[in-house]
């Protein structure tokens, strides 16, 4: 299936259910796989069986978490990106550990500098 398909539901079945009848129209190459963004492993095993009770098969099928399809999304968009995101965890604490430093002498940061005060393990800033 070629582009973006949003289906609206609160339901699981009915989400399912047009996802199938999606999947039986040949839409693309058929060695091409379909991406289907999931939330979870647990979500993905039961889409899988789920379209494979509908369809009678299941297969050739792509199940990113959101992060992970919108990271090869803008990757495929935007070759030039770096590799790690500025947003990652570990990146980020050290951001913005930098920036506490530069303003831990400001009033309003008064209740975590006592916080720090109290013990002055480097650690505990993490």
């Amino acid at each position: 299936m070629a582009g973006l398909v949003i289906i609206t539901s609160n339901r699981m079945d009915v989400l399912v259910g047009h996802l199938a009848e999606l999947l039986r129209r040949p839409a693309g190459p058929p060695l091409s796989p379909e991406t289907i963004v999931v939330q979870s492993r647990g979500m993905e095993r039961w889409v899988a069986m789920e379209l494979a009770r509908l369809n009678g098969i299941s297969a050739n099928l792509r199940f990113p978490f959101p992060n992970a399809f919108l990271e090869s999304t803008f990757r495929a968009l935007r070759p030039d990106l770096p590799e790690r995101s500025g947003f990652e965890p570990d990146l980020l604490a050290f951001r913005i550990m930098a920036r506490v430093q530069e303003r831990i002498g400001q009033p309003e940061f008064a209740p975590l500098r006592r916080f720090l005060d109290r013990d002055h393990r480097a650690a505990k800033f993490y």
